[in-house]
């Protein structure tokens, strides 16, 4: 029994190899299985593996316990009442009427964030994928123009009073990133599966590289990649799961 489940992971690894040997992706709901480090803990590369989307989405609450976690010893009970906020957004107003039972939650939200504290570390590599807009497509240079951020703002929510309501992180070379390139006759064919549309989307794999406020973080951006689906034909959760159609390192 020992020697078939050593013997089954071996052919796992193997298989999930994938990307790592033969620059092959394996996909699933858009996810490339085969660019985990590790099959069994699903950890993800850093970096390495051009295409992937396995990487942690940035997110408002994965930086604000960032942000927690650099600064010098905090009171954790004045954040249990943001926390809450943070998480049930405005029916934190009804639930107020209950003034025992909104207290209990309110500590409840104060264990929460004590735990996810615990075990929060700062990961190597983060995925934030946004709309953009396709220019008109330059025959010398042989590809089109896109619109590109030069920051994520994550939003906490307006009701929070002691955490920070918004996060900023700014992308330090956004100005020097790739446009969407290929040949006039890929262009071609481009536009014309997309019944000339203009509107895709494009995942931004960064580097947190420092913190100036809790509020502030700096980034660097380590690969773009190109999504082929139009931003109105997805939900807002909906934009992680697509693989890129073409993707660029850094």
């Amino acid at each position: 029994m020992k020697g078939l489940r050593t013997c089954t992971i071996l052919v796992l690894m193997a298989v999930l190899a994938g990307c790592a040997t033969n620059g092959t992706h394996m996909y699933v709901d858009g996810k490339c299985i085969s660019c985990w480090n590790n099959p069994l803990t699903m950890e993800t590369l850093d970096y390495e593996s051009v295409g992937a989307n396995n990487y942690t989405v940035l997110s408002w609450h994965e930086m604000m316990l960032e942000g927690l976690s650099r600064t010098p010893a905090q009171d954790l009970s004045l954040y249990g009442e943001d926390y809450l906020k943070s998480r049930i957004g405005n029916k934190v107003v009804s639930l107020r009427n209950n003034e025992i039972s909104y207290r209990k939650q309110v500590a409840q939200a104060e264990t929460d964030l004590n735990s996810a504290l615990q075990t929060h570390t700062l990961k190597p590599a983060y995925q934030a994928t946004v709309s953009s807009m396709l220019g008109n497509y330059d025959f010398s240079k042989q590809e089109f123009p896109v619109t590109f951020v030069d920051a994520f703002e994550l939003p906490g929510g307006n009701n929070i009073e002691r955490l920070p309501r918004k996060i900023t992180v700014n992308l330090s070379n956004h100005a020097a990133l790739p446009n969407l390139a290929m040949t006039p006759d890929q262009a071609e064919t481009f536009l014309a599966a997309r019944k000339n549309a203009r509107g895709l989307y494009i995942r931004y794999v960064i580097e947190i590289t420092g913190m100036t406020t809790p509020s502030v973080f700096d980034a660097k951006v380590r690969e773009i990649q190109f999504i082929d689906v139009k931003p109105s034909m997805v939900t807002r959760e909906e934009k992680e799961k697509h693989a890129p159609f073409q993707a660029v390192k850094i």
